[in-house]
């Protein structure tokens, strides 16, 4: 790896390390494409970070990129995505590789999923609860944030509208100062651990039906864009533990399973105001996130077909108070099915 581009002294500089540090993120997806494209490694890699400090220093307007405001990319991040983009392209357009094995070899995706942009997020669910009630919210947080983690478990989503939650993936922050926020997680899983895998960035929710992901652990599975500075993700059943449980897809919705024809697992994404939002307004709570769904009789099916399954579960408060900087805690448990 050539050397990190100047040095704590530099001015001028600080453009190309953070260019850098980006593509360093990279380093497998470079190796792959100078192997196939048989160049030389460093060569491919200067060449990418050149060209992705040029894109970078022409992006004038520094901020976050949103898309409609619901998913964004960092400029430095969008500079390295079109720099391994050309230089892929220009070894494809001198005839060394096709494009499918460049594309391959670079995990080249979508930066926007299809579906997500029809289907657009629900309002909050009535059961996905605030991480502190309306009226006990102040301008300044003068107790412990971490101590409301006792009762955690309590403010996990259990039921929507006669739909048990099997699937949850929730952030809600509170636009104050100290920047409290609180993270919940449930995943329906074989191993009791709440960790959901991601699937490949170039999956999209539209793609989902069509893979077959394994699973030794959780039976769900989540999406994302290329996870550099994005919280916007999907979560949905695993295909494969659908298909074990011998579910239909739904034609109509990518990420929804039927049984004998009727609405079965379904997922459910929502948002509360927008995560990035100032925190300049104590007294609200803002927050987005996806529940995984199913009826009593999908639940009955998934129990019998996974009889070791479990609801594992975890719930995270991070908080910046002045003195300490960033600090965090986490509650987990395992609940039944």
């Amino acid at each position: 790896m050539p050397p990190r581009i100047g040095n704590s002294q530099s001015v001028v500089d600080s453009t190309g390390r953070t260019v850098q540090e980006i593509l360093e993120l990279h380093e497998d997806e470079i190796s792959a494409l100078a192997s196939l494209a048989s160049v030389d490694e460093d060569a491919l890699r200067e060449r990418v970070l050149r060209r992705g400090i040029e894109i970078r220093s022409a992006i004038t307007l520094d901020r976050a990129d949103r898309l409609l405001g619901w998913a964004y990319v960092r400029p430095a991040a969008r500079s390295v995505f079109t720099a391994l983009a050309e230089v892929a392209a220009e070894i494809v357009d001198a005839g060394i590789i096709p494009s499918h094995a460049a594309c391959r070899a670079l995990d080249l995706g979508a930066l926007y999923d299809v579906h997500l942009l029809l289907t657009r997020p629900l309002r909050r669910p009535t059961a996905v609860v605030a991480a502190i009630p309306d009226s006990e919210r102040k301008p300044y947080i003068d107790g412990d944030w971490l101590a409301g983690l006792t009762d955690a478990a309590d403010r996990l989503s259990r039921q929507v509208d006669g739909w048990q939650v099997i699937g949850e993936s929730t952030l809600v922050r509170q636009l104050e100062r100290q920047l409290p926020e609180e993270r919940r997680f449930q995943a329906l899983s074989l191993d009791d651990d709440d960790r959901i895998p991601f699937l490949r960035s170039h999956v999209t929710a539209q793609d989902l039906q069509q893979t077959h992901p394994r699973f030794n652990g959780a039976l769900l599975v989540r999406g994302t864009y290329r996870p550099i500075e994005s919280e916007q993700e999907w979560l949905a059943l695993n295909p494969s533990a659908a298909t074990d449980a011998r579910f239909s897809a739904d034609g109509d919705d990518p990420l929804g399973w039927n049984l004998e024809g009727a609405p079965a697992v379904r997922s459910v994404w929502w948002r509360s105001g927008f995560t990035h939002w100032d925190a300049s307004s104590a007294h609200d709570e803002v927050g987005e996130g996806w529940l995984v769904l199913a009826t009593t009789d999908a639940v009955a099916r998934l129990r019998d077909v996974f009889p070791e399954a479990s609801l594992a579960w975890s719930v995270t408060r991070t908080w910046r108070p002045r003195e300490e900087g960033e600090i965090s805690d986490t509650r987990s448990g395992i609940l039944p099915i």
